[in-house]
């Protein structure tokens, strides 16, 4: 496996544990206010606007994000 591959599949698992750590009910769906609380307030914070023009790119049912529809995208996108 190439390097740079290995580090995309690395990153993709590292971006799969820290949903999982919001998913508290294990469906693959986090609810935005959760999502928005982790990426304001954890590791490289963004700004509320930042976090609005992220979610303004993804697909919200009900409140909640699918992160498991964003990984299948994400990874149609990279192939």
């Amino acid at each position: 496996m190439s390097e740079n591959l290995e580090n995309l599949v690395n990153e993709s698992y590292d971006v799969l544990d820290a949903f999982k750590v919001l998913d508290k009910a294990g469906f693959g769906n986090i609810p935005i206010a959760a999502l928005r609380d982790a990426l304001t307030n954890m590791g490289e914070k963004l700004t509320d606007e930042e976090v609005d023009w992220m979610l303004s790119q993804v697909d919200v049912s009900n409140g909640q994000f699918n992160y498991m529809d964003f990984l299948d995208d994400m990874a149609a996108f990279m192939n």
